[in-house]
């Protein structure tokens, strides 16, 4: 009997041993088929599965390659649709979208111009390479000194610069406005300091509702003021204001006070597919006070300077987990996190043991991070991603291809849905952004990655975005 029991062990640990290349091959190709590549698989001992799996191999690593390919493809597409090849800056067609993004999302915070004179007369007189030499630069010495969170800086013409500071109050666009002109200064080859480079700046604070027409041509305006009284540093407009100025610490005290008081409101938008059925709906906050309305582009900025904005986001989860256990809401729901919570490790600890007491509406929970923490912050991005994955939670990319930098990040991070910038889903008449399009919203869908496009109000819009791998839309047309 023992002799019996002894056989029938061997057989079963020759057949495990000869079986477990077959896992390995089987696991293999249901990750090729997830678009998911890793490791190749190591050759095995039986002869007869060799060939197999240097062809399992083989094909991986042609997959893995054609996405690359396709990623870099999409990458020039962008630089050759919006990117100045000189500055390596973003040119006039990417930022007036982002331009008319912030005017159609705020239209809180300020916008300048620069005319840099002194580049095309380096041009005229010392020709492209010098003139070239000199614009990336001032383009760098501008990256570097203007840090503000979102700010968009693009070479507009041959010696124009434009920016846009969404959310920001005066002091900090004087502030930004003063920097660029040290940039101008830094750059002056006077050893003297007595001559002044040959340049205006124009600059804009706002808080009413304009379009781009009007806001370039309050814009002009003050490069005309600066052009006009060279012994100012820059021409400046300012809106008469009509609500409430407050400081960041004002403004979070308000914000704790509007959650300790049920204060907040939400509204919540339906992205739905191109035949009605919701993938999620995008939450969005306010508070109501006084007989004020303050909405999260107001507020959210000074809690990110502050280091606090932990304390709205996690009060929003927290409102949406409560909406879900008590089934007032049956559809997925899409909370935006900020940056400065990504980043706080505390954050993270915390995402991770809410979600574990509310496991059972993980799956309708939602989590849009900026495309710039994918890049800048990809560590802690990589922790709070494994920490939603892990509670069964999904995420999404907001501000999709707003970021010259390569889409690679989209096969590390394998995130759920990407939501197109608007950049790239206005103005669908220009051929180059119908390529553009094309190709980073194929990119995401042959990773089997949704996207969505948002503000889509037409149903022009609507078929057009359909045909070109957008899956699920927000916006007027939905809505109605």
């Amino acid at each position: 009997m023992g002799i019996l029991v002894l056989g029938l062990l061997a057989i079963a640990f020759i057949l495990r041993r000869a079986l477990n290349p077959l896992r390995a091959i089987v696991l293999k190709m249901e990750q090729v088929a997830n678009r998911q590549f890793g490791d190749p698989l190591l050759r095995p001992r039986t002869k007869d599965l060799i060939a197999v799996v240097d062809g399992i191999n083989s094909m991986s690593a042609h997959v893995e390659e054609s996405f690359k390919q396709q990623a870099k493809e999409a990458q020039k597409l962008r630089e050759r649709a919006y990117m100045d090849p000189v500055s390596h800056l973003g040119n006039r067609a990417f930022f007036m979208g982002q331009l008319n993004q912030w005017l159609s999302e705020s239209s809180l915070g300020g916008v300048a111009i620069l005319h840099a004179e002194f580049i095309k007369q380096t041009y005229k007189s010392e020709g492209y390479e010098a003139g070239d030499g000199l614009v990336r630069e001032l383009a760098d010495l501008l990256s570097m000194t203007i840090n503000l969170p979102n700010t968009v800086i693009a070479r507009i013409s041959t010696d124009e610069f434009g920016f846009v500071f969404p959310n920001i109050d005066e002091n900090e666009l004087k502030f930004a406005a003063n920097s660029i002109i040290t940039c101008i200064q830094d750059l002056n080859a006077d050893p003297t300091g007595l001559s002044k480079a040959k340049a205006s700046l124009g600059v804009v604070f706002n808080e009413e509702r304009k379009n781009s027409t009007q806001m370039l041509s309050v814009l002009d305006n003050a490069l005309t003021k600066a052009k006009s009284n060279p012994e100012m540093d820059y021409g400046y407009i300012s809106n008469e204001h009509t609500g409430v100025i407050m400081g960041k610490q004002q403004w979070r005290a308000l914000v704790e006070e509007a959650i300790n008081n049920e204060e907040v409101t939400f509204r919540f938008q339906a992205a739905n597919s191109s035949w009605g059925e919701t993938y999620h709906r995008e939450v969005f906050s306010a508070i109501e006070k006084d007989g004020e309305r303050y909405t999260a582009n107001q507020y959210l900025l000074a809690l990110e300077q502050l280091d606090a904005s932990h304390i709205f986001d996690e009060h929003v989860i927290i409102s949406v987990i409560n909406k879900l256990e008590r089934e007032e809401m049956s559809d997925a729901i899409a909370i935006n996190i900020t940056p400065t919570s990504i980043a706080q490790p505390s954050f993270i600890r915390w995402i991770s043991l809410e979600l574990s007491k509310h496991a059972s509406i993980c799956e309708k929970l939602h989590f849009e991070i900026p495309e710039s923490c994918f890049i800048s912050n990809p560590h802690h991005t990589a922790l709070f991603c494994n920490a939603i994955r892990n509670a069964g939670a999904r995420f999404g990319v907001d501000n999709y291809g707003r970021n010259f930098q390569s889409l690679e990040y989209l096969n590390e991070f394998r995130p759920d849905y990407v939501k197109l910038d608007y950049l790239y889903t206005h103005q669908l008449d220009d051929e180059k952004q119908k390529f553009t399009l094309t190709s980073i919203s194929r990119t995401a869908h042959n990773l089997g990655i949704k996207t969505i496009a948002s503000r889509v109000e037409t149903q022009t819009q609507l078929d057009f975005l359909s045909e070109h791998f957008v899956d699920v839309f927000q916006g007027f047309i939905v809505d109605k």
